[in-house]
């Protein structure tokens, strides 16, 4: 949880524009109500790389879906960051 986490909010960092900050936060945001709001705010994992940002939000959101959510969760999840990333391209 950490992981996904830490990506989004380097995401979020990064990006190109206000607008696009806030999608990433809006994914974040959606995640905490997914969990209840009940994962760890911490990651001793920098991400630095956007792209290498979005690989480990893709890989821990699906992870989370063997643990934590349900798999209509991680798909919306993971639309809402397909959404920031093309918001981001732009």
């Amino acid at each position: 949880m950490a992981d996904v986490r830490a990506a989004l909010g380097s995401l979020a960092d990064q990006a190109s524009s206000v607008l696009a900050a806030s999608d990433y936060e809006r994914v974040l945001l959606t995640l905490d109500v997914c969990t209840g709001d009940a994962s760890p705010i911490w990651s001793e994992d920098v991400v630095a790389d956007p792209r290498t940002a979005s690989a480990t939000a893709r890989r821990s959101l699906r992870a989370l879906g063997d643990v934590q959510l349900t798999s209509l969760q991680v798909e919306v999840l993971l639309a809402m960051l397909d959404d920031a990333l093309a918001g981001d391209l732009d």
